[in-house]
């Protein structure tokens, strides 16, 4: 999206986006308590699902949907995450799909 879009999704991206996302992501940059992974994981969860909202509505939609690494995203979110009682949450792992249809993030 940055390539095809970089000015849209300047516009759509907030200031905690660069700060989660602004370097690689390695374990030991992680949370330490489960607590805060937790927290991490639905702040993720809720840019994710900003961004595919986003592309829904905007005028590139069809461009940018045909991306091979946002159809990704949206099939990921869609197995890992879910809304309970209007609440963004992580699915519980009874709820998700199949583990072989699952798609496997190092």
């Amino acid at each position: 999206m940055a390539v095809i879009a970089p000015e849209w999704l300047l516009r759509i991206s907030t200031p905690e986006w660069f700060q989660r996302y602004g370097r690689r992501v390695e374990h030991s940059n992680l949370p330490k308590s489960e607590a805060e992974r937790a927290q991490l994981s639905i702040a993720i969860a809720a840019d994710g699902e900003k961004l595919l909202q986003a592309v829904e509505s905007s005028s590139m939609r069809d461009e940018l949907s045909k991306l091979e690494d946002l159809t990704t995203l949206r099939r990921v979110w869609e197995e890992q995450f879910e809304h309970v009682n209007g609440q963004l949450r992580s699915r519980e792992v009874k709820a998700m799909p199949s583990p072989a249809t699952l798609i496997a993030s190092p």
